[in-house]
């Protein structure tokens, strides 16, 4: 069997389908509605929290059985039925119109898998075994879940925020490539301070780690041109 193209996709604005209104459909509606795209879920029947977010408006809820012109300006659809038969036919019907399809019952007959997925604010962390083993896959993300807990969330946003500022201060490629590797050497450090609550005082400390890589390069430097 092919080996899987793992990537993330930008889906912000993407008009998505879910055909399915039980517990599936509603975990895949979620995770579409978390990265902004435009849900619409088709159902005669529907999960109750289905329900309450087509009356509040974040998606559109049509409860209707499903026919061919659902399809219509869709670029990514879940087929998330309990038949067979009628994910068979979405999944034909959406190889024919080039739109990228995700089978729920049988991860394989699609265009794409859903992994596991561990989020920790710009952190994402999957798994995926292309559908040959999801007690594994689940047993892996609740590992990764443990091992990387939500102290990273504000640690990551740190970092971004960090990364723009090394990327203006230091010019030179050597100089950025030292205050990141002093970062990470205080990782440790800096994820306990932001443990303990101390989100600011991690920040300070992470900037001064920073700073003092970067001045300590070009003092180094300065001496080095100076003895020429």
């Amino acid at each position: 069997m092919a080996l899987a193209y793992p990537v993330n996709l930008n889906i912000s604005g993407w008009n998505c389908l879910v055909v399915g209104g039980g517990s599936v459909g509603l975990r895949r509606a979620e995770s579409l509605l978390n990265c902004d795209a435009n849900v619409t879920v088709v159902a005669p029947i529907v999960d109750g929290k289905l329900d309450e977010l087509g009356k509040s408006g974040r998606i559109v809820l049509l409860k209707e059985p499903f026919i061919p012109s659902h399809l219509d300006g869709m670029r990514i659809v879940i087929a998330a039925t309990n038949s067979t038969e009628v994910n068979d036919a979405i999944g034909e019907l959406c190889r024919n119109s080039a739109i990228l399809v995700n089978r729920a019952d049988d991860a394989s007959k699609g265009d794409f898998a859903v992994p596991a997925v561990v989020r920790r604010g710009a952190l994402t962390l999957s798994v995926a075994t292309d559908g040959s083993h999801p007690r594994l896959t689940t047993q892996i993300a609740k590992a990764l879940e443990a091992s990387y807990g939500p102290e990273y969330e504000p640690y990551v946003a740190m970092l971004r925020m960090l990364r723009l500022e090394i990327l203006a201060e230091a010019a030179a490629h050597h100089e950025r490539e030292a205050a990141f590797a002093a970062l990470n050497e205080r990782e440790e450090d800096l994820l306990h301070l932001i443990r303990s609550g101390n989100e600011a005082e991690a920040l300070h400390t992470a900037r001064q780690t920073v700073s003092s890589a970067i001045h300590s390069l070009r003092a180094h430097h300065g001496k080095g041109n100076h003895h020429q």
